[in-house]
């Protein structure tokens, strides 16, 4: 069944007006985005430059004779432990390399990882020959025997009162996490979720208090001084997938709220530095990451709206509905930002031209049936395999895909010209595939697909067609794995113009 729906959908797509990948490629290196970030990985490439999550060596300055440490983190950078890791390398600007392997809910760590790293623990360290694991350890073990500090204080001495203060810090953030998990990641209901509320917006106050204590006119970190200490990348890793899952789960709005003022600031002072933002995710990729990490998180009627524009449900995935962002469930920050949204239409472009050969296989997945074994994370899929009759269908869409970010609206080119090859290439009376279920909650809730085999659930109709495939990839575009949050909405909401565009009729017009 699933071989004559993709030979029809590749029969009907006849006419090939996209330009090469090649040409593309050279186009999106032109734009002052690309050459920028052209530059950028150049240096990257020798250990300089700015961070970034697909660097594997930062020097720093150093002879790459002088690094001592190689640092193992998980490959889609969804990991809070490894986070940490990294910014302490990055603040303390120790030389390093950098491997990575999968986390467990993404897949199989290699043989040689799991021989190297008892258990397979993530992160780990190679420091002179010898291994590490546990970030704290690692943490301390680095600033006590790598890093050169001059007068900066990132790990406090024992037995000094700052050493005090970290530690009566740490012990509220074990409080505040606390406070997190019982309200989100516990299916409590009635007077115990508004106590889990109330002991969350506590316990953030008392963080808000304890910034006031130590910020400074010049300072707006914890123990002050001019630069994070250790305390606060502890905290950050922690408040990043904290504010996203409580907005996501609990319809919780704790940014730019006014009754937070120490603690926005100090948030600000964070994304204002290249080795946060480098590492920094969004909303929707932890929305989809926390379960397999930290359990299923359990969702109020009150979050169901707010949700749903997290997770692209309901338009809100759509270039109308991105041209009138205004951050208000998720606010970018300036360096996120920087150079609008042309910037970030072509950063999307330039990843999508320079990967193009390994994205069009891995969209073709979305026209076969999902992997076996499934691995815990619900978007993980390494064992899926793409079906080969949709390859030329899929890089044909995004080449319009990439043409479209590039153009933008400029005179309606990209629409025409996506219309002439993919209008009516998508049958909507297609069956489903085998194993996959359609399902309406009667909750108000959108129509959801589900796979009584592998769990996995779809919002597009898995019928083993182009749509899919562009469904399938869009839903699995990650921040900061594959690039940074303004392109990937970006993405994400082109990606939704090509769908519809596929599933028109030729000569309708399409948003």
């Amino acid at each position: 069944m699933l071989t004559a729906i993709a030979s029809s959908v590749a029969a009907a797509i006849l006419t090939d007006s996209a330009p090469p990948w090649s040409a593309l490629r050279a186009r999106a290196a032109a734009t002052p985005t690309g050459s920028r970030i052209e530059a950028e990985r150049a240096l990257q490439r020798d250990g300089a430059g700015p961070p970034h999550v697909s660097t594997r060596l930062r020097l720093f300055g150093a002879a790459i004779d002088d690094v001592r440490v190689t640092l193992y983190r998980d490959d889609a950078a969804w990991c809070p432990y490894c986070q940490k890791t990294w910014l302490a390398l990055e603040e303390l600007r120790i030389p390093h390399r950098v491997s990575t392997v999968p986390l467990n809910a993404y897949g199989y760590k290699p043989v040689w990882f799991s021989r190297l790293v008892d258990g397979g623990k993530l992160p780990a360290i190679e420091l002179d020959g010898a291994l590490h694991v546990e970030s704290d350890e690692i943490i301390r073990l680095l600033d006590t025997t790598v890093a050169d500090h001059g007068a900066r204080v990132f790990v406090p001495a024992a037995d000094t009162d700052a050493a005090r203060r970290s530690e009566e810090l740490l012990a509220l953030l074990e409080s505040l996490v606390a406070a997190w998990f019982s309200l989100v990641f516990y299916p409590v209901e009635g007077a115990k979720l508004e106590s889990a509320r109330d002991g969350l917006r506590d316990a953030l106050r008392c963080v808000d208090a304890e910034l006031a204590a130590g910020q400074t006119d010049d300072s707006p970190w914890f123990l002050g001084g001019a630069e994070p200490s250790i305390v606060d990348v502890q905290y950050i890793v922690s408040v990043e997938r904290l504010l996203a899952s409580v907005l996501y789960w609990k319809g919780l709005q704790l940014r730019c709220t006014g009754k937070y003022a120490h603690f926005e600031r100090w948030l600000a002072a964070f994304e204002a530095r290249p080795s946060y933002s480098a590492s920094k995710s969004d909303y929707y990729t932890h929305s989809q990451a926390l379960p397999s990490q930290n359990g299923p998180g359990y969702p109020v009627p009150e979050a169901a709206a707010v949700a749903a524009r997290i997770g692209g449900l309901g338009g809100a995935w759509s270039l109308e509905a991105l041209s009138q962002h205004d951050d208000a469930d998720e606010p970018l920050s300036p360096l996120q930002t920087a150079g609008g949204a042309d910037a970030a239409r072509h950063e999307a472009a330039l990843c999508l031209a320079t990967n193009h050969e390994n994205v069009v296989r891995f969209a073709a997945r979305g026209g076969s049936e999902p992997g076996n074994p499934s691995f815990h994370a619900e978007l993980a899929d390494p064992n899926a395999e793409p079906n080969e009759e949709l390859l030329a269908p899929v890089d044909l869409a995004l080449r319009h895909v990439t043409a479209k970010l590039l153009d933008g609206d400029v005179d309606g080119w990209s629409e025409d010209a996506a219309a002439l090859d993919l209008a009516g290439s998508v049958d909507p009376n297609a069956p489903l595939m085998e194993g996959w279920g359609e399902y309406d909650d009667d909750d108000g809730g959108p129509i959801y697909f589900y796979n009584d085999e592998t769990g996995e659930v779809r919002y597009s109709a898995p019928t083993g067609q182009l749509d899919g495939c562009l469904a399938y990839l869009r839903d699995r575009v990650g921040v900061p794995r594959d690039m940074g949050a303004a392109a990937a909405m970006w993405l994400r909401a082109t990606l939704n113009w090509a769908v519809d565009v596929a599933r028109s009729e030729p000569g309708q017009e399409t948003s």
